[in-house]
């Protein structure tokens, strides 16, 4: 696995301007960016910050090889016959950190204090979708891995995987976060774990989701 750290101003415009309706979701730190594409001025504030992001890019990446060779040794217990290739981190203004695994990259935002946690994350689900379209291919070939059982899925397992001694102390935080709607799966989830079975994990997690959710 190779991470390599940028800036891509256009592709992260681009990505800001597609995700306008999460203003509408009531996330404040969106509006300053939201009044900025709206008025065409996010070339003008891009070039105007660009020498922190950059910096900031340097700094996000020194941190994260601090931790590199610990994190993905722990990751490669899990996953010991996967590779992934070259992945890159887009150091970002958009205040969230989507991943997008066909085009191998994710975002991390240029302020966050938690950049390693983000990127540790974002590299678990490109692990797990590479592990299940090999082991799985008939089940997730035709699947969209954004959203529905397979979102659910690679959510839940990142939690369980990273609510570990090991990853808190490693990234230094107390705990681990997940989304609001997964609390009810998190207990049955984590007896699973309990064998470390990766597999099982995978096969009872979605029949587990599908039993509960309805999904189109």
């Amino acid at each position: 696995m190779e991470l390599n750290f940028l800036v891509d101003k256009n592709e992260d415009i681009m990505i800001l301007k597609k995700n306008f309706h999460r203003q509408m979701a009531g996330q404040a730190e969106f509006i300053e960016l939201y009044s900025l594409l709206k008025n065409e001025g996010i070339e003008k504030y891009y070039n105007k910050i660009n020498a922190t992001l950059e910096s900031n890019l340097i700094e996000i990446e020194k941190k994260w090889l601090e931790i590199e060779d610990m994190a993905i040794n722990k990751i490669k217990d899990i996953f010991p016959e996967v590779e992934i290739g070259k992945i890159n981190c887009l150091v970002s203004i958009n205040p969230f950190n989507p991943r997008f695994i066909k085009e191998k990259f994710f975002l991390v935002n240029f302020e966050s204090k938690w950049p390693n946690e983000i990127i540790i994350h974002e590299l678990l689900h490109f692990y797990f979708f590479e592990y299940c379209l090999v082991n799985y291919n008939d089940i997730f070939q035709n699947t969209d891995i954004n959203s529905g059982w397979a979102w659910d899925l690679s959510e839940l397992f990142n939690f369980i995987v990273l609510n570990d001694i090991f990853w808190k102390n490693l990234l230094e935080v107390n705990q681990i976060s997940y989304y609001e709607e997964h609390e009810k799966y998190l207990e049955e989830f984590q007896m699973i774990w309990k064998n470390k079975d990766l597999n099982e994990l995978i096969l009872k997690g979605i029949e587990i989701l599908k039993n509960n959710k309805n999904y189109e």
